[in-house]
């Protein structure tokens, strides 16, 4: 299992990692291991945000949102929502 933060509007950034080397044809060819990619965000700051965040998931099911804003002071929330 592979984890990362990332903020909620970074989603072209998340899709370009996972059709490059974040892919699973790329990572089991690589690694020879069977890898669960996970990104850890907190909600959007507005509604339109968090409709593609919601839209995100449904299609590639990868996203684990927490119940905070996701800003800078929050990143001790985000780092601890890995151990939920």
């Amino acid at each position: 299992m592979v984890l990362f933060c990332f903020q909620p509007t970074y989603s072209d950034r998340r899709v370009i990692m996972r059709n490059t080397w974040l892919s699973q044809s790329f990572l089991q060819q690589h690694t020879g291991l069977s890898t669960k990619i996970l990104f850890f965000i907190g909600l959007a700051d507005n509604t339109r945000d968090q409709m593609r965040i919601e839209y995100e998931n449904e299609v590639y099911r990868d996203i684990v949102q927490s119940d905070f804003i996701d800003s800078y002071v929050n990143n001790t929330y985000k780092a601890m929502s890995f151990l939920q």
